[in-house]
């Protein structure tokens, strides 16, 4: 993990004579533009994580499924730890009728958000804020603790410990009472997960291990740690979009290509053993007969 604010000076340098706040304003943008694009992209992993999921709740039973955070930008296993099973990711559009795995599936449960609110007061301040306000949130009186909220247009994922208090802290721009924001509480994003057995019918009694990696805090402050092994691929991103540096520093996409390839080679990613499985996915076991189809 390395401080954004050596980066964003690198790149404002190159961009000769243009350190107006507008300018600033632009480069951050643009920096978290493509730091999330680049997050989403790959399993990097101080953004890793895990959740487990009970398939066996009234949840899962009413929509064939569980909610994921709302933060979760990709999965890289599923996983029944006390049956040693494995799920395989499908499409659920696009199904082998041949294939006799278990199999899981993502889809989007809902095109809205669970709360679209419009009248956000949000003030961040020198120090942060943990808090907001909305007067249609509290009329509505519903308990969203534990979910995820949004506010208007910034990247961040931030998680309700309480009606209106969240973690981690907003660094972000203040949104008054004169201007009010929205704000989406688990927004249309997020996604559900659904397992299925060999023979494609859900599975409803099973707990299962959810090996996920997830978006990162929002980069307001020099100080913010970028959650990547290296800052080369961002500063190139940024300097080839912006118009300023175009002429002293020109960027191929050819280059960022070679800095992305050459960040995820510093990206820990242990090989898995390569061990016999059956058709199931199941490992091979002693107890299996030899004469039936594996």
């Amino acid at each position: 993990m390395i401080p954004v604010g050596g980066s964003i000076q690198n790149i404002l340098e190159v961009a000769y004579r243009t350190h107006s706040p507008e300018r600033i304003a632009k480069v951050w943008r643009l920096y978290n533009q493509f730091y999330f694009a680049l997050c989403k992209e790959h399993s990097w992993l101080w953004l890793r994580d895990t959740i487990t999921l009970d398939f066996t709740s009234t949840e899962a039973s009413e929509e064939l499924g569980m909610r994921l955070p709302s933060n979760v930008f990709g999965i890289d296993r599923v996983r029944d730890e006390d049956n040693n099973i494995e799920f395989i990711d499908r499409n659920s559009h696009d199904v082998d009728p041949d294939e006799d795995l278990h199999r899981f599936y993502t889809y989007h449960a809902s095109d809205t958000a669970a709360f679209p609110g419009t009248d956000l007061v949000l003030n961040s301040g020198d120090t942060g804020t943990t808090t907001f306000a909305s007067a249609l949130l509290t009329a509505d009186g519903t308990d969203y603790t534990g979910e995820y909220v949004k506010f208007g247009s910034e990247l961040g994922y931030y998680l309700l410990s309480a009606a209106m208090t969240f973690g981690p802290t907003y660094f972000g721009p203040n949104i008054n009472p004169l201007t009010p924001g929205d704000f989406a509480i688990r927004p249309k994003e997020t996604l559900t997960l659904n397992i299925v057995d060999t023979g494609k019918s859900p599975m409803l009694d099973r707990t299962v291990t959810v090996y996920y990696w997830k978006a990162p805090s929002v980069l307001y402050r020099e100080s913010d740690m970028v959650m990547l092994p290296s800052l080369k691929a961002l500063e190139l991103q940024v300097m080839r979009e912006m118009s300023e540096t175009k002429e002293r520093r020109p960027v191929s996409q050819g280059e960022i290509d070679r800095a992305v390839a050459k960040t995820l080679t510093l990206n820990p990613d242990a090989p898995r053993p390569s061990r016999p499985r059956d058709v199931h996915n199941e490992l091979f076991t002693m107890t299996q007969s030899p004469y039936k189809r594996r």
